[in-house]
Order: structure tokens, then sequence, then C-alpha cells
């Protein structure tokens, strides 16, 4: 009897750990895809960027059209991060870059959400006050910030994630998907 009862512990502990592998081989899957594809938009991105200057306003416009998913790009350089940043939060699109939850760099009151893919914002937890985040939109316009606290809310509470009064905001999911890191930062 006990050897029967030690065999199936036995088994559903491997079982347990095969489970587990599983997931996180397909949260690693995730995280390349994402860095592959943020990768290969960020330098298109960039390019038409610098291209759009050069462009008359007509050429402007199916130029846009192109980009019309895009805000801009984010550069973090404590982390080596450079990513572009999509116009809408949706599930599907976080899966490929960080994405405006809300506001503008304009009106000082961006709101960036990333997945905590290591490609993305897995690392905003090791910013420090005093580092250095940019952000340039579309036209070519950068914004320069400093950041300024770190925080962990609540994954329910958004009111406090747009309530503050910060320039930007940084933030992802923390490992247990209850939390979210936060990043404040102010403009330079």
């Amino acid at each position: 009897m006990n050897k029967k009862i030690s065999a199936v512990v036995t088994l559903v502990g491997l079982i347990l750990i095969m489970c587990a592998m599983a997931v996180l081989f397909h949260n690693k899957k995730e995280d390349n895809l994402a860095q592959k594809s943020s990768n290969t938009v960020l330098s298109s991105l960039k390019e038409k960027i610098e291209e759009s200057n050069l462009k008359t306003s007509e050429e402007k416009k199916d130029l846009n059209k192109d980009l019309n998913q895009y805000d801009g790009y984010i550069k973090i350089p404590k982390l080596n991060l450079e990513l572009p940043v999509m116009k809408k939060t949706t599930q599907a699109n976080l899966k490929k870059s960080p994405c405006i939850y809300s506001g503008t760099a304009k009106d000082s009151n961006l709101i960036i959400a990333a997945h905590n893919y290591s490609a993305h914002f897995g690392k905003i937890n090791q910013l420090e006050n005093g580092d250095k985040v940019q952000y340039t939109d579309l036209q070519n316009n950068t914004y320069n910030y400093c950041v300024t606290a770190k925080e962990k809310i609540n994954g329910s509470n958004s009111e406090q994630m747009q309530n503050e009064n910060y320039a930007l905001t940084l933030f992802t999911c923390d490992y247990t998907g209850r939390d979210r890191i936060t990043i404040r930062c102010e403009r330079k």
C-alpha cells in the first residue's frame, strides 16, 4: 500500500514539474517572439521617422498610414532597452511591444504598459531615482525624463495608476500577475 501511494505521489510530482517546464518554455517563446517583433518594427520605425522629416506633407500622410498603429519609441539606457510603442493597448498589441495605456508625451501625462517579458519591461524594477528615460514620437519630438519614484500597485487599482501627476509612467505585471510594478518619471 505504501509503495502505491509513493508511486502515485512521485507520478503527480513529475507531472507538476513537466507542467511547470511547459509554462516556462511557453513564456520564453513568447518573450523571444516579442523581442524579434519589437526589433524589426523599431528599425523600420526609426527609418520612417527620419524619412518623414524630409518628405512633403502629402508624402507624410502616406507614411503615417503605414505607421498608424505606432506612436513612437522609448529608450531606457540603464536597461539597454529601445522599443517601439503602439498607440492602442490590447492583449495582441502587448505581445508585440509596449503600448500607450493613456495620455500623451506632449501633454506630460503619458502612461505606457508592457508585458514583463525580459525583452520589454521585465527589468523595470531595476530602475532607480535619477535614471534616464527618453521617448521619441513620430514627429521626431524627443522628450527626456528622469525616474522619480517606484511603486507596486494592486492590479485592480487603475485609478491609482492614472490619478498621479507624473509626466511619464511605465508599468508591467509582477510575476504573480496581481500587482503592477510602476515607474514614475518627471520631464527633464
